[in-house]
């Protein structure tokens, strides 16, 4: 086994340049950085950040497109001792809360009014900073593992994106997690699929450079191109945006000679796995992970009824509606406890109470533990949908869906699984929605662009919910829909 990290990330980078400047450090969209660069451009990024004022304890939030950028941004703040707060979606933030505890935001966009200070991150100043050649000397920080380090972002399990903050040592936690996981040495080309927004990109970033290993940025769209063309032995991604990999190879697509690939966010169906290590992978693994927890669970994929293996550490139990364990085998609610796990949500109190209880983390998952060690996740709890990996609240969707002069009643979404195992979203109209279906399309069109993996479908029924006028039941939906599907399927069956 590997020895635990114990430099930061920015420490192992300066360790890095010292003992090769000149070797290959980061590729940024085809732009290759040696050590010494990345060093260079990472002291200056930190010295700008400190004439802006940014000091151990200041509140810095951040939002910016360019994986790279923000990257260094991050890793500057981590320099400093500031804590970084990403913007996952600045058309969802809460703007308002960010404003009370942020003391500086750098974006690439002009934000609401605020009352803390906003730096724009443009080109010129981008330019500027990086040419910088009078650094000033920073501070050495003293070593406390408890200071806080990050506010991380949940996926929206939960219902909605919520915040949580981490300590050092809940952040060393978690890139030692994904530092035993990737398993990389100076020889990988680690290719980072997830913008670093999301705190776990930022622990598998850390993961790659602690290993000495190439990262890789690469564009959104189509970054499967860039298995070849870097030479990626190692990537992680999401269910969803691995079907839609598969769905883009071209005819004779070349499969990489050695590629591991990691999936996890949405549980992972045998047909997809086949498909990737047939067409794309030679090996592969999924992961059951949360921003709360960290790692919980890898392996289950290998069957639709295996089990996962408990990441070392990592405390399961299965319990009852009053939290009582279940005994092995039983079906219920998942908790966790783990070694870097969050203590709860910032300015959440009802998130909070509804998933942190007794030291333990609810994820709102339901499962089984056929024996110790193992576990096997069943189904949610709530209604929110887990589309490949994109967690979305059926009610956000049908918000953005209405149509004046449509009563909501007519209208109602639910998510049932396609052929490759992902999710998709059905959107069942009657009444006057029905009679608006065009528009109802277009406005899915719009949708589309939000959700990148994400297939919508149609569907008229004689009512959205049958069997409980006023109250929907979106069990007795999915299941009209599904038999509504199944009559389809053997109507345009050859010979039907």
């Amino acid at each position: 086994m590997r020895p635990s990290i114990t430099r930061t990330t920015p420490d192992t980078i300066d360790h890095l340049a010292q003992q090769a400047p000149d070797a290959l450090a980061v590729i940024d969209e085809d732009r290759p950085i040696s050590r010494a660069r990345l060093r260079r451009e990472l002291d200056c990024m930190a010295a700008a950040l400190h004439s802006l004022g940014v000091a151990q304890g200041t509140h810095v939030a951040l939002a910016c497109e360019h994986g790279y950028v923000h990257w260094l941004l991050v890793l500057a703040c981590e320099r400093l001792g500031a804590v970084s707060d990403a913007v996952l979606d600045p058309r969802r933030e809460d703007w308002a809360t960010l404003h009370q505890r942020a003391g500086l935001l750098l974006s690439t966009f002009s934000p609401p009014p605020m009352a803390c200070r906003h730096q724009l991150i443009d080109q010129p100043w981008l330019d500027h900073l990086l040419g910088r050649l009078d650094l000033p000397a920073l501070p050495v920080l003293a070593s406390d593992p408890g200071a806080p380090a990050r506010v991380a972002r949940t996926s929206g399990t939960t219902g909605t994106s919520l915040r949580l903050l981490l300590s050092r040592a809940d952040v060393a936690q978690r890139v030692r997690n994904w530092a035993q996981l990737l398993d990389l040495d100076s020889q990988s080309r680690y290719l980072l699929t997830l913008q670093p927004s999301a705190a776990t990109a930022c622990y598998q970033a850390a993961a790659c450079m602690q290993a000495g290993a190439v990262l890789v940025f690469a564009p959104a769209a189509r970054a499967w191109q860039s298995l070849a063309r870097h030479g990626i032995t190692h990537t992680a991604c999401l269910p969803g945006m691995l079907a839609q990999w598969l769905a883009e190879l071209p005819p004779g697509f070349a499969r990489p000679a050695a590629l591991r690939l990691l999936c996890g966010g949405a549980a992972v169906s045998p047909a997809l796995r086949g498909q990737a290590l047939a067409r794309l992978a030679t090996s592969f693994e999924d992961v059951y992970a949360s921003n709360e927890a960290g790692l919980i669970a890898t392996g289950q994929s290998a069957s639709g009824d295996a089990a996962g293996r408990l990441w070392p550490g990592v405390q399961v139990q299965v319990v009852d509606g009053q939290h009582n364990e279940l005994p092995a085998g039983h079906t219920g609610r998942i908790r966790v406890r783990a070694p870097g796990m969050a203590q709860g949500y910032l300015d959440a109190p009802q998130a909070d109470a509804a998933h942190f209880h007794q030291g333990w983390f609810y994820p709102g998952d339901v499962g089984v533990m056929p024996r110790p060690g193992q576990l096997r996740v069943t189904g949610r709890e709530s209604e929110v949908m887990n589309l490949g990996g994109l967690k979305v609240s059926p009610e956000e969707i049908e918000a953005r869906l209405s149509l004046p002069g449509v009563p909501a009643h007519e209208l109602a979404v639910c998510a049932l699984p396609g052929e490759a195992g992902i999710d998709e979203v059905w959107v069942a109209l009657c009444g006057e929605a029905a009679r608006q279906q065009d528009q109802v399309v277009q406005a899915l069109a719009q949708l589309c662009n939000d959700y990148a993996w994400v297939t919508f479908r149609v569907v008229q029924l004689p009512s959205v919910n049958p069997q409980a006028p006023g109250k929907l039941s979106r069990r007795a939906l999915r299941e009209s829909i599904a038999a509504l599907r199944t009559d389809l399927r053997q109507a345009a069956a050859p010979g039907s």
